[in-house]
């Protein structure tokens, strides 16, 4: 499945972020949403991630011209404002990829993606609307860990880690955040 990438298979949304300040540094990762048919998957990652794929694609398509948001030199580079803004121009670098097969048959544009893993997410991310559903709340103000099956860390911060996690009854996705206790 993941080497017949097209454009109207795939969908991405760069729809978030998260600063993450640990001891010996502190960046940015942004959230995108992937959706290839009815399954999807959050994926995070930093600028310079992001960076690094766009000199990928330069270098073995040096015919496509995408824009890409530079590099900020001076300045606030955990200011809300330029984060938002970078997200959007991010976003759109993103999805204008989309436009071009040669990019959607690259490898390192598949491992970004995380598109390599896809037979291991099973079916139970399947959705029925064609919509992006980013969080939703729960009808059931008490879970316990034992509710879940943890599938992998989408975030991390200064209170604990945020889990994309399969609630074992419903059998839907949540994200769900752990706090540490030290936080509480």
């Amino acid at each position: 499945m993941s080497s017949d990438l097209t454009k109207d298979r795939l969908r991405l949304k760069v729809y978030g972020y998260e600063i993450c300040d640990h001891i010996r540094e502190k960046y940015t990762l942004f959230k995108i949403l992937v959706k290839l048919n009815q399954t999807e998957w959050i994926v995070d990652r930093r600028y310079n991630e992001f960076d690094r794929l766009n000199s990928e694609i330069k270098k073995e398509n040096p015919d496509i011209k995408l824009h890409f948001p530079g590099k900020k030199i001076f300045g606030d580079n955990f200011d809300t404002d330029f984060i938002d803004k970078r997200m959007l121009k991010l976003d759109i670098f993103l999805n204008n990829t989309l436009n071009y097969p040669s990019i959607l048959k690259m490898k390192c544009f598949k491992e970004f993606l995380e598109v390599r893993n896809l037979s291991s997410r099973g079916s139970n991310l399947n959705t029925e609307d064609d919509d992006f559903v980013l969080l939703g709340g729960t009808h059931n103000p008490v879970a316990r860990p034992s509710d879940f099956d943890f599938l992998k860390v989408i975030g991390r911060g200064s209170f604990g880690k945020v889990y994309m996690a399969n609630h074992k009854r419903e059998n839907k996705i949540y994200a769900v955040k752990v706090l540490n206790k030290e936080a509480i």
